[in-house]
């Protein structure tokens, strides 16, 4: 069994990054509620990280002959940039001018990377 050093594994990760990464704006939200009003008010925290992009909200699904658009697009990001540490799902996604929710994600077994599933 051949063992690989942590940081040649986060060597490799960091140039995959700055040669396939986009800036991309990570905003958290944070929503307020006053009873009397019956307004909700949002706050953001933005925070400029790199992500690798797949796919594009808006693209032809596969085998539908361009009949069918998906509405998901995928954000990969370093652990590291994230404020928390770990995505929330009350936080977006800024790319390209177009604000994205983040409806789910997961982790890389070794902890280093998440995968953002979000929508328009």
């Amino acid at each position: 069994m051949v063992s690989v050093a942590a940081g040649v594994l986060g060597a490799d990760l960091d140039v995959v990054f700055s040669d396939w990464g986009v800036g991309v704006t990570y905003r958290e939200v944070s929503q307020s509620y006053v009873p009397a009003t019956q307004q909700v008010s949002e706050e953001y925290t933005d925070t400029e990280i790199t992500a690798l992009v797949s796919g594009d909200a808006g693209e032809p699904t596969l085998g539908t002959a361009g009949q069918h658009t998906t509405d998901m697009i995928e954000f990969f990001v370093k652990q590291a940039d994230l404020p928390a540490g770990t995505p929330k799902l009350t936080s977006r996604i800024v790319h390209q001018e177009r604000e994205y929710e983040i409806v789910g994600y997961a982790n890389s077994e070794d902890g280093t990377t998440y995968q953002l599933l979000c929508r328009p």
